[in-house]
This record gives C-alpha cells, structure tokens and sequence, in this order.
C-alpha cells in the first residue's frame, strides 16, 4: 500500500490543535469497473450523504459540471471532468462514500480513459489527483475546527450567562439579608420600647390595684 500523507495543524492562539494527519492511501481496490487502483481517507465526525454533498461541492468549484449519484452501485460519477493538472484528456471520477466507525471512508477512482489513475504511471497526475482529495479533507476539517470554536463559543457564553444569573442572585441575596439585618435592628429597638412599656405598664396595674383596693375598704367602712 503507497499513502501520501499531509500534515495540517491548526493553532489557536497560544495552543496548539493537532487534528493529526491527513493520510491519504492508494491501493487497488473493489469499484463498478472492477478492481482498480483508487485513493482513500477515513475522514472522522462525518456522515456519507453529508460528505457526498459537500465533494459534489468541491469538484464543482474546479468547474467539474455535474457528479450524478449511481443508486445501483452507490458510486458518485463525474463525468468528462477536464483537470489539466491529473491528464490532459478528460476525467472520470468515481468516489465512493463508505460509512465507517465514527466517519466515513471516501474512496476516489480517477479514469483516464484506458486506464486508472496510480503513481506507477502517472506520477505528478497522481500527486494531483491526492492534492484534489487533501484539499477536500482539509476544508472538512477546517469547517469542523470552526464548528467546534463556534460550538466551544456558544457553550461559553451560556456558562457565563448562567454565571450572570448566579451573581445576580447572589447580589438579591445579600441585599435581603441586609434588609433583614436593618428590619432585625428596627425591631429590636421596637421590642426595649416594649419592654419600657410593660414596665410602665405594670407599675400602673400595680397602682391601679391599691387604688382598686381602697375602694373595696372604703365600701366595707360604708356598711
């Protein structure tokens, strides 16, 4: 098995993401012509009718007309695909979308017309037809990496909304305990006026019973 291998690291800020290597493989391998040699990568967190949309996508912008999907042997075809830098006769691209543990497995076949695309025979075709993929794998991974900081962002920013939320209801807090502490200070003044009262008060009970008292003698002298 032959692999031509790119390295990509992304850096944000002052650390440093790996997303590792793109690796891209060339072996001969099953396809609706046959056995042929084709090119392959395993690209992770994807889904196979996401990512046949988005290499439809990618081949379009090389101005590659039109790439059909084949529902009997789940190829995606382009055909005539005129890529000057793989052979100077058109192309046929043949890419398969393989559902894999946590990914998808793309697998490319490039048809020169007589013969598949290898870099036995076609050595700067073939370095091109990888380039085709690793940029195709590249802009994934870069979309991913954004998706990830956007989702990374929005997790953030909930966080520090629910922070928000807390400090806030930390400030109502301490701003009833410090009420209570004043209602506390306001009604202990009330309870010692109280207090004063009731000894008032019992002083004039006590006077009001001498008084009831007497009374009572007066109307016993009475009789």
């Amino acid at each position: 098995m032959r692999a031509v291998i790119f390295f990509i690291f992304i850096v944000f800020m002052t650390s440093t993401v790996s997303y590792g290597q793109i690796v891209i493989n060339e072996d001969t391998s099953s396809m609706s012509q046959g056995l042929k040699n084709g090119f392959s990568i395993d690209l992770e967190k994807t889904n196979p009718k996401g990512l046949a949309k988005r290499w439809a996508k990618h081949l379009k912008s090389m101005k590659v007309k039109k790439t059909k999907r084949n529902k009997k042997t789940k190829e995606y075809f382009s055909d005539n695909a005129k890529l000057p830098s793989i052979s100077t006769n058109t192309v046929d691209i043949y890419a398969l979308f393989i559902p894999i543990q946590n990914g998808t497995r793309l697998v490319v076949h490039y048809d020169l017309g007589g013969a598949f695309l290898n870099s036995d025979l076609h050595h700067s075709g073939a370095a091109a037809g990888s380039k085709i993929i690793y940029d195709f794998a590249l802009k994934i991974k870069q979309d991913q990496a954004q998706a990830d900081i956007e989702m990374q962002a929005e997790t953030l920013k909930k966080l520090k909304k629910e922070m928000s939320k807390f400090s806030k209801e930390e400030a109502s807090f301490k701003k009833t305990i410090e009420d209570l502490k004043k209602q506390i200070t306001k009604l202990e003044g009330k309870i010692k006026t109280n207090k004063t009262a009731q000894s008032s008060k019992k002083k004039e009970i006590e006077t009001q019973k001498g008084k009831l008292q007497n009374a009572k003698e007066h109307l016993d002298e009475i009789k």
